[in-house]
């Protein structure tokens, strides 16, 4: 049930806005999760929040309507109804959402959902408060591609960082990796307002400022803060940031499910193409091409992925077996690491691993090597 009212207006809350509710509809309560649509001229806002007579507006929302002291708006408010999670992880030749979603955030609070229409998709809000505040909302595209999704989560796993909850971090010297990312992000509805990269290089490199103008020009997003010191190992790397909680316990527990459902499922049309997104991207990040020509005319091939997490390499070697590869794992060297052969070197290629790395010019010479007759 909703009910509209007539005009309110914005008030000074200390350093924040807000609003006073006298009148709610008679089916709400304190404290009941509620959307309030606000509007302010043509724009308009959905807003989730815990209903109360005196309402807190967070950043979101003032900034997208531009709401400044004694503004008037109009709204109408509506209780949230709870979400029912999806069953399965495809729905036709997409991926949902929904069967990913965690119920709760990393240290225990319920993820609120809330589904709506828009230039003809279905989208999910998603929002969760505690008893200090809350985050902030982010809309999201409920059924995203299959390649796509597998290959943020690929590089994600390879890239990111994975113990912060609190933000999606992704860090990598190539800016082609970071325009890649940025364009998986794009696809499931992350704009570019709640992103912020940072760079980080040696004194010595005389190309930083060239490389920073490179980054800007490529990916249109503003480089925040700019490092200078003996701290990253490829000489220069840029840090990709999306600071949303929910949005980061999302990512983090897709990343893993989808790790796990590739490992122990079998495998259709749908689930291979997102095994080979996810495979492809984890080794542009993590993987190397080996040749080894020392008595050898032609080069023999091995394809390694290093990681210091135990229980990754294990899940790796596993995915590589369901490959065809015969991987074996080497603690002491934190990697996994298996030979491979023609046919495997062109389907390496054909899924987009390596793609513009220096690893993709191994795989070539080694695919050469077999084809061209030998004099």
């Amino acid at each position: 049930m909703k009910k509209d009212r007539d005009i309110y207006s914005v008030l000074k809350m200390g350093d924040k806005f807000g609003l006073y509710l006298p009148i709610a509809p008679t089916d709400i309560k304190r404290g009941d999760i509620v959307e309030i649509i606000i509007s302010k001229g043509a724009k308009t806002f959905n807003y989730i929040t815990r209903f109360n007579k005196v309402i807190a507006l967070r950043g979101e929302l003032v900034n997208s309507l531009n709401l400044k002291h004694k503004d008037d708006i109009k709204l109408s408010i509506s209780k949230i109804k709870p979400y029912k999670k999806s069953e399965n992880l495809f729905y036709k030749d997409k991926i949902d959402l929904l069967h990913l979603l965690p119920n709760k955030t990393s240290l225990g609070y319920d993820i609120i959902c809330k589904i709506f229409k828009k230039d003809g998709k279905e989208w999910i809000t998603l929002w969760y408060s505690h008893s200090r505040g809350s985050c902030m909302q982010i809309n999201l595209v409920r059924f995203v591609d299959i390649d796509k999704l597998g290959r943020l989560l690929g590089l994600f796993q390879a890239e990111g960082t994975k113990g912060n909850f609190n933000a999606v971090e992704f860090a990598n010297s190539s800016i082609k990796e970071h325009k890649d990312f940025l364009d998986y992000l794009n696809h499931i509805g992350v704009t570019h307002d709640i992103v912020s990269v940072d760079c980080v290089y040696y004194d010595q490199i005389k190309e930083a400022k060239e490389r920073i103008k490179e980054y800007e020009n490529e990916t249109g997003i503003k480089i925040n803060n700019i490092y200078s010191g003996n701290i990253s190992k490829y000489g220069l790397g840029f840090k990709f940031k999306v600071r949303n909680t929910v949005f980061s316990n999302l990512i983090l527990s897709s990343m893993d499910k989808i790790r796990r459902i590739l490992i122990n499922s079998d495998w259709d049309k749908n689930m291979r193409s997102l095994a080979e997104a996810f495979f492809a991207k984890l080794l542009s990040g993590d993987g190397n091409i080996d040749l080894d020509v020392k008595d050898r005319n032609i080069p023999q091939g091995r394809i390694k992925i290093t990681d210091m997490n135990k229980n990754y390499l294990a899940d790796y070697s596993k995915l590589m077996s369901k490959f065809g590869f015969k991987p074996t794992i080497y603690e002491k060297y934190i990697m996994v690491r298996s030979s491979f052969n023609l046919p495997q070197a062109k389907w390496l290629l054909q899924i987009g691993a390596f793609k513009k790395n220096p690893n993709e010019k191994k795989l070539e010479l080694f695919i050469n090597s077999r084809e061209t007759p030998s004099k």
